[in-house]
């Protein structure tokens, strides 16, 4: 289970350097994407983030439960 905690806490720290910084992801190519793509993209690194960071609660909450 700690593995997971720190795989999600990893992805939402990824997501959010791609939300920053997109070329992180997709490089020079970022450049080419329509305006709608883009906003589609970032959309889902959000939603990425809001995902992984409910699993990351749930997790540590059943850690805590377990270790008890």
């Amino acid at each position: 289970m700690k593995s997971s905690i720190e795989s999600f806490k990893k992805r939402v720290t990824e997501h959010k350097e791609w939300i920053k910084d997109p070329k992180k992801k997709y490089g020079e190519k970022w450049d080419t994407f329509s305006k709608e793509r883009k906003e589609r993209e970032i959309h889902h690194w959000e939603q990425d983030i809001k995902r992984n960071e409910a699993n990351q609660v749930s997790h540590e909450e059943a850690l805590k439960r377990v270790e008890k």
